[in-house]
């Protein structure tokens, strides 16, 4: 007679914790690694935003003297 809750063609019984050893803390890892690269993003663009924003001035600035001037 067989048990009604093991099938015939199941291969071995692996608990699922034992089963991704390996992986464990892969998600921080790529969580982090992602938080990284995000604050790497951003850091560039607000310093290109500055950039632009001090061109920008500068310019109005070069501008008005030229206005000035004539």
């Amino acid at each position: 007679m067989t048990r009604p809750d093991v099938r015939p063609d199941a291969g071995p019984e692996v608990r699922p914790d034992a089963r991704h050893r390996g992986e464990r803390g892969a998600a921080a890892v790529l969580a982090t690694t992602a938080v990284a690269v995000l604050a790497l993003v951003g850091a560039v663009l607000g310093a290109g935003a500055a950039a632009a924003v001090a061109q920008r001035r500068a310019q109005t600035a070069a501008d008005l003297g030229a206005l000035a001037g004539a």
